[in-house]
């Protein structure tokens, strides 16, 4: 799929999907605040942004603005000003709280972990097909085109890793999911969001649409944001983590040393579902 086709996509496909789920009655006994309409105002602002990132660059003659997390910012802004501040709600009213965010954060850790054992997995039987996956090969890309520009490696890691996670998230479950649900139930919003999550970054790969089905089933089961950024900043990491062991920037397609971060990855998993076991004898016990 070339470039246009994949602006196209994360442009129309959200519009579209939601537009249809709009469309149908809100179901009896559910209610949201804020409305389709605020959502599609959002999506249209957002799509003008990406429309105008190229003109924006060529006027500062800068190629790199869209790797700085302006993009992630705005649409941060977007959801203050248009739905918190509208509706007089704050940031924890959809889901980045702090109550049980222990309990979520080590959610979100054994998730990762478990994703990243599988990209691991992959790594050992592909190999250097690995760099085929488009995902990978566009980080692999990326590092390449700025190995002699660390401050730029710098802005697309922190953008992969905190900002475009925290905006995404928030977009897509605190503000989408639960129209989602008032018009189509938990489960159809559950799948629904994991094709939304794919389509927005102008791609149809099934491990995206799996990603956001278990992001928003997340979600669902802990109303938190917390366990759903972890796992989208992790994967994030992960994948730029396998592009650069396995695109020559770091020479690394020794075996061994790929199934010593699989052993270790294993080790981390395992001591946070032990700390996730006593956790929940000790809550039984204080309920008891």
């Amino acid at each position: 799929m070339g470039t246009t086709q994949n602006f196209l996509v994360a442009i129309v496909i959200p519009l579209l999907i939601f537009g249809i789920v709009c469309i149908k009655k809100t179901k009896k006994g559910e209610f949201v605040r804020w409305s389709c309409k605020d959502i599609l105002i959002i999506l249209i602002l957002v799509d003008l942004t990406r429309i105008a990132l190229p003109f924006i660059e060529k006027i500062f003659k800068n190629t790199l603005i869209h790797y700085f997390g302006i993009f992630e910012l705005f649409l941060i802004y977007l959801i203050y000003k248009l739905i918190l501040q509208k509706y007089s709600f704050k940031f924890s009213n959809i889901g980045l709280k702090k109550e049980n965010f222990s309990k979520n954060l080590n959610l979100g850790l054994r998730i990762s972990l478990l994703y990243f054992m599988i990209i691991l997995f992959a790594l050992v039987i592909l190999g250097k097909g690995f760099l085929e996956i488009p995902g990978v090969f566009y980080s692999n890309q990326l590092f390449l085109r700025f190995l002699e520009k660390p401050i730029v490696i710098f802005f697309i890691i922190f953008s992969s890793a905190v900002l475009a996670p925290l905006a995404e998230e928030l977009f897509s479950l605190g503000v989408i999911y639960p129209i989602l649900k008032t018009k189509i139930g938990a489960d159809g919003a559950i799948l629904v969001s994991g094709i939304i999550f794919s389509s927005m970054h102008g791609i149809f790969l099934f491990s995206l649409i799996v990603e956001g089905i278990i992001k928003a089933t997340l979600y669902e089961k802990t109303n938190s944001l917390i366990p759903s950024i972890i796992v989208h900043s992790l994967s994030n990491v992960s994948l730029i983590l396998m592009a650069f062991f396995s695109g020559g920037i770091i020479i690394c397609s020794q075996r061994k040393i790929i199934i010593s971060f699989l052993l270790i990855t294993g080790i981390l998993f395992i001591i946070l579902q032990l700390i996730a076991n006593r956790n929940k004898k000790l809550e039984y016990k204080t309920i008891k």
